[in-house]
């Protein structure tokens, strides 16, 4: 087949913040169905894109090396996602933002329109990427160009602030879907479902994702904390060991004067071995529940949109009938696999928001008893004060359990601080629990098969 030469213009094509589309390809790249609103925006009939290389609507201006990282990902069996700026056949443009991941017969791609400030920055780093990709092409060959392409681009992101592109892709897709949702309830946006065209439990899904998606932020600060602290709690149970070291040497220079202090000081160390434990266990919650709610972060947002495709294809299909699509593969086959697509994700999600509960639970639990080993801190301390109160040499002593008593107060602020974004989540265990049960489901949905939903007399 003739590859068709399109002359880029100046035009962007424009649609609707609302729209998402999407497109199946085989595992090579060639596209095997388009929905409706592709075909629109790319100008394309169906005819001429089934069968086709996907890089037919690629834009000159695309820096080769982004495509180069996005296979990189697909072919590790990990989804991608990114912002492409394609070219329809009449020239015109448009951006998107693309989530890729695979599926037993190839790849599935779904698109959202980008607006985020994210987005605004993306195009000045394409622009500076492309143009070394092409210095350095010309001067090592076009594969080696690339190749060092992807290095500057990665190099261009940390300089933007994100380590590593995975980083920067799931912000980057989280921003665009909130900012998304943002403008459409501004505008009062409700999509029109047609109930009798979509089975009950996806809309369930839906509902159960939006709810989750809306408190990501408050779980994304929880995180955040948790990592924060984790690096506190590490440096405080090495800060009160030191301490306590500090106020043994000290009072063993007092001889027989300081044998009062030397009790306390002996106190101070028990105190700060069992302390030592009760922090070491703390971090390791914390570090359990930061990576759970990192994983349940990124499996809310990807669900969410593949959810959200299925329901807007659903709708498409009662409007259009079956008969509409020329692809191969039969109108319920591909909503079967975008169903079979989300399916594990859910069942993922419904293991991790299910533990969330416990774990804050459990973290509420070290937290008390922290508390409490703070306590006893500030008891020592006090005795401490009163007996270098008698002395006139205890000046060292003084100032390592001066010291003390800051890191005290400053660990019981961070403490609260953490209570309460513990606090806040937990009032969300209805909704992780309730989320649970419905996602799980989804496993008994498949054992029993997937109806479409696309009533008989619009399959024609």
């Amino acid at each position: 087949m003739t590859k068709t030469v399109v002359q880029p213009t100046d035009y962007e094509r424009d649609f609707h913040m609302e729209e998402l589309f999407f497109s199946v390809t085989d595992p090579s790249g060639k596209i095997t169905f388009a929905n409706e609103v592709f075909t629109r925006i790319s100008a394309y009939e169906e005819k001429e894109l089934i069968g086709r290389p996907h890089n037919i609507i690629r834009h000159p201006d695309m820096p080769r090396a982004l495509f180069h990282v996005m296979w990189e990902y697909l072919n590790s069996g990990k989804p991608v996602a990114a912002y492409v700026k394609n070219l329809a056949k009449d020239g015109a443009y448009y951006w998107v933002i693309a989530l890729v991941f695979s599926y037993d017969q190839g790849f599935i791609s779904i698109r959202l329109k980008p607006d985020s400030p994210v987005f605004g920055k993306i195009q000045s780093i394409y622009k500076d990427t492309l143009s070394y990709e092409r210095q350095q092409s010309e001067e090592r060959g076009d594969k080696e160009g690339m190749i060092a392409a992807v290095s500057y681009l990665q190099q261009k992101l940390r300089e933007n602030g994100y380590d590593s592109y995975d980083e920067f892709m799931w912000e980057a897709l989280e921003q665009e879907m909130r900012n998304r949702d943002e403008l459409l309830q501004r505008k009062g946006f409700k999509r029109k479902n047609h109930t009798d065209a979509i089975p009950g439990h996806i809309l369930k899904y839906e509902s159960h994702l939006i709810r989750l998606f809306d408190h990501l932020k408050t779980l994304e600060e929880l995180h955040d904390k948790l990592l924060e602290h984790s690096r506190y709690i590490l440096n405080l149970s090495n800060t009160i060991r030191l301490l306590s070291l500090n106020a043994q040497v000290s009072t063993a220079r007092l001889d027989g004067e300081g044998e009062s202090l030397s009790a306390v000081a002996g106190q101070m160390g028990d105190q700060s071995h069992g302390g030592t434990i009760m922090l070491a266990d703390m971090q390791q919650h914390v570090t359990t529940l930061s990576k759970l709610l990192n994983k349940a972060n990124f499996d809310i947002i990807f669900a969410k949109l593949q959810v959200e495709m299925t329901t807007i294809f659903l709708n498409e299909v009662h409007v259009n009938g079956e008969n509409r699509y020329l692809s191969d593969i039969p109108v319920p086959q591909i909503i079967r696999n975008l169903h079979d697509s989300y399916t594990p994700r859910l069942l993922k999600i419904a293991e991790e928001v299910g533990r969330i509960p416990s774990s804050l639970g459990d973290l509420k639990v070290r937290v008390g008893e922290i508390e409490r080993f703070l306590y006893v801190l500030r008891f020592i301390h006090s005795t401490g004060k009163i007996e270098i109160a008698r002395l006139s040499n205890a000046g060292a002593f003084a100032n390592t359990f001066d010291q003390l008593i800051r890191e005290v107060n400053d660990a019981d602020s961070k403490l609260k601080e953490l209570s309460g974004h513990i606090e806040e989540n937990q009032k969300m265990n209805p909704v992780f629990i309730e989320s649970e049960r419905v996602f799980a489901s989804a496993k008994r949905v498949s054992a029993n098969g997937y109806a479409t939903g696309v009533p008989a007399a619009q399959a024609g």
